[in-house]
């Protein structure tokens, strides 16, 4: 039995999908999948009620179920040809094959309640709502006027056995309902189903690729092992991060960066693999030390590396670089938007960047990257950030956190050690974030000077 059983769910299958065009998207293959076996459906019933009344009735018994078996035909036979558009719309053909046989059998045969399945089909074939709602108001208006016509006339063709037409009716309503639920439900399981094994895939490539990041980036303790202490604090918003820190070193000078890309996420995890590979090629390569330089080149090369032959990018990084020097004793900086805030005792001393971004070709002027000295003062605290920390969304008015705030709050936990600051910072956005949704990536780098 069980054989049988799945014998002729695989020809149903394959009568349904037969010659649908593979080129189309699941979704629309699958819908069209349901109208062939809707007018298979119809076919088989009125193909039946044909037969049926050809043998006990007159022409106008078996005629107007002739006529169901062409509609039902002629909807497959344009999904055949690949007219598919036309072949949902044609449905609406039995709303008015349903009110020819109202006005010519009169009640009875529960012809008005028909309408229903085909009320039921607009809502899976058709995406639009402007489709939808103007086939489930001609389904409507079907019945309506089916009980119209009952009122306005007296005299109907007899059908013979009009119970069993009631009965045949009613099953061919139960089983074209049936169908079409179960194949929406059945349509919907199979949708999620791919959804979830193509969001695994991408999950899977996404963990993949922040592996490779967190092996580019390295350890974050290498940025301070060389120093009196520091910290990373290094949120991503998502998987992989736009956010990147960096350090290289020439000779006896330590360069250190901390930089945010355009975007989060995957795209913004692309261009600090760029990001970091060209500041590999600057500062090991070429042996630039020079914070100014540095930028100036990274600029260049990020602009050459994104932009098209003659257009323009909005793409790029904001960064802040210092490069400790221990033979000069002095601190430079230079930053592409993003500053450096210093805590020298309990002195704030907060330096700006430039107003010119690192990559993007907007600006018309020339770009520079001013840098500036400060003498090395044992003990003082350097902070490098992104803006995720200070742009984070939050509070009683959900604002956002702002830079002010920010650098108040760095120079009240200063004081404390290098891993308390990162919990500090941890407790603070928690608190601030609240039922927010994280806004960007968040990196923040401090290093104390020995």
């Amino acid at each position: 039995m069980q054989h049988w059983i799945l014998r002729i769910l695989k020809i149903w299958r394959q009568l349904t999908s037969y010659r649908i065009s593979k080129e189309l998207p699941y979704q629309e293959a699958r819908k069209i999948q349901i109208v062939q076996g809707a007018a298979i459906i119809t076919f088989l019933a009125f193909l039946y009620t044909t037969l049926f009344f050809l043998a006990v009735g007159e022409f106008m018994n078996w005629f107007p179920n002739l006529l169901g078996i062409a509609i039902s035909l002629w909807i497959y036979g344009l999904c055949q040809a690949g007219y598919y558009t036309w072949a949902r719309h044609s449905v609406v053909l039995y709303n008015f094959h349903i009110l020819y046989m109202a006005w010519t059998w009169g009640p009875g045969t529960v012809l008005e309640l028909l309408p229903i399945a085909s009320g039921l089909f607009a809502l899976i074939f058709f995406d639009r709502r402007s489709d939808i709602l103007l086939h489930l108001l001609i389904s409507i208006a079907t019945i309506f006027v089916a009980h119209y016509f009952y009122s306005i006339r007296t005299e109907f063709v007899p059908v013979p056995y009009a119970e069993r037409t009631y009965y045949s009716n009613i099953m061919l309503l139960f089983m074209v309902s049936i169908f079409g639920l179960l194949t929406f439900r059945n349509e919907q399981t199979n949708y999620e189903r791919r959804l979830e094994k193509a969001n695994d895939q991408i999950t899977s490539s996404i963990r993949y690729a922040q592996r490779i990041q967190k092996g580019l980036l390295g350890k974050p303790e290498r940025i301070y092992e060389d120093l009196a202490g520091g910290m990373v604090f290094f949120r991503p918003r998502d998987i992989v991060s736009g956010d990147f820190y960096w350090k290289g070193t020439v000779g006896q000078k330590q360069i250190l960066v901390a930089a945010d890309c355009t975007g989060h996420g995957v795209p913004g995890a692309f261009m600090t693999v760029l990001g970091t590979s060209i500041l590999e090629e600057i500062v090991h390569n070429q042996n630039i030390s020079d914070p100014q330089e540095i930028l100036t080149r990274l600029d260049a090369q990020v602009i050459q590396s994104v932009a098209s032959k003659g257009s323009e990018t909005p793409d790029g990084m904001d960064m802040a670089l210092i490069m400790l020097d221990r033979e000069e004793k002095t601190i430079t900086f230079a930053g592409a938007k993003n500053p450096l805030f210093q805590i020298m005792g309990n002195e704030p001393v907060y330096t700006k960047g430039s107003v010119f971004p690192i990559g993007s070709t907007q600006f018309k002027k020339p770009k520079v990257f001013k840098k500036h000295t400060f003498p090395w003062q044992p003990g003082a605290k350097l902070y490098l950030f992104s803006d995720g920390f200070q742009d984070q969304f939050g509070g009683e008015e959900g604002r956002k956190y702002l830079s002010k705030r920010f650098r108040q709050f760095l120079l009240s936990i200063s004081h404390q050690p290098w891993e308390n600051q990162a919990e500090k910072l941890q407790q603070e956005l928690t608190k601030w974030q609240g039922a927010y949704s994280q806004t960007d990536d968040i990196l923040v780098m401090g290093v104390e000077l020995d």
